[in-house]
């Protein structure tokens, strides 16, 4: 396990950052930066892959646009190449354009959430599922675990009394929490 934490960590801290590339074309969702170069740019944007009506519409927008040159588009890998003049249109722009041409202004306000947080969420509903099975669909896990913490907690207040208050106190919260949260 202290091998995988290290692993992260040093990835995390030690990716050298490029000098003078800005917040925005950092940003790895929804659009991709994979490279720029004077006049040149290159983004990558999954909606663009095995779509020929979006990559039709970006071959007729973009180049509507001053400053843009020439457009190249594969909608096999969800490319975007665009060649511009540096003096007339910033990437950032571009990167902008992109954005509102795909239509991924929401995409861009909401968190994405990391591989982990997905697969950790995946494995607790696929254990649901088994727990509602396994019990004929009398219970699921998501039921199942505030009832257990509810009946820990009233045991340990009626056991220990007013020493068990906290313990006791936040697992009921938890069973509380747990079952009338919204999903």
């Amino acid at each position: 396990m202290h091998l995988i934490t290290g692993f992260v960590l040093a990835n995390l801290f030690g990716r050298k950052k490029e000098p003078g590339r800005s917040p925005l074309l950092s940003l790895r969702h929804p659009i991709r930066t994979l490279h720029i170069l004077p006049g040149r740019v290159r983004f990558e944007a999954d909606v663009v892959k095995n779509d020929t009506k979006v990559e039709q519409f970006l071959m007729e927008q973009m180049p509507k646009i001053k400053g843009i040159s020439r457009v190249q588009i594969s909608t096999i890998t969800g490319s975007v190449l665009v060649e511009f003049t540096d003096n007339e249109i910033q990437p950032e722009l571009l990167y902008t354009v992109l954005i509102r041409l795909l239509g991924l202004e929401k995409e861009l306000e909401r968190v994405p959430q990391s591989v982990v947080l997905k697969e950790i969420r995946l494995m607790g509903d696929s254990l649901n599922r088994a727990v509602l099975e396994r019990t004929g669909g009398i219970i699921d896990l998501w039921t199942a675990i505030p009832i257990v913490l509810g009946a820990v907690g009233i045991r340990k207040i009626m056991a220990q009394g007013a020493l068990a208050l906290p313990t006791g106190f936040t697992l009921l919260w938890w069973a509380y929490i747990s079952l009338f949260r919204e999903r």
